[in-house]
Parts: structure tokens; C-alpha cells; sequence
């Protein structure tokens, strides 16, 4: 299945985003954490790469949901007999 351009941004933001996330944990694991505030812009930048390629990801089309589908059925049929009279 091809994806669309919006949907390869997506995955573009959200890869940057982990990276970011990536690197942020470096950081902290580093201990560089106290001494450097870019850490915690990396931090901020991931979750916003990570949001954005989150909402331009495609997403699949709604499917109806079979739970009340008697019922509808049932009404369809009345409706069209009322049509009929």
C-alpha cells in the first residue's frame, strides 16, 4: 500500500521525535542533566515531533460497527414497507 505524503511526514516527525527522546535520555543517563538546559529542549521537542507525526499518520476508514445491525435491518424493512402502503 502506498502511503501518502502527509503519512510519510508523519512517520518523518515521528522517528525525529524518537531520536530526540533518544538523545534526551542520553542526557539523563549521563548525568549531564543538571549542567544542560538543552536536554530538557530536547525533551519538549520530542513530544511535539512525536504529537505531530502521531496526528498526520493516516488513519483507517471508520467501519460500521455490526453491534446494532439487526436493528437497522429491522427498520430499514419497516421503512419501506410504510414506503410501499
Amino acid at each position: 500500500m502506498k502511503k501518502s505524503l502527509k503519512a510519510r511526514f508523519g512517520t518523518f516527525f515521528i522517528v525525529l521525535g524518537i531520536g530526540a527522546l533518544l538523545a534526551f535520555i542520553a542526557y539523563f543517563v549521563r548525568g549531564d542533566i543538571t549542567s544542560n538546559f538543552v536536554a530538557f529542549d530536547l525533551l519538549a521537542l520530542g513530544i511535539v515531533l512525536l504529537l505531530i507525526g502521531i496526528t498526520m499518520q493516516d488513519k483507517p476508514p471508520k467501519t460500521e460497527n455490526p453491534r446494532f445491525a439487526t436493528i437497522r435491518k429491522m427498520r430499514q424493512k419497516q421503512a419501506e414497507k410504510a414506503k410501499k402502503k
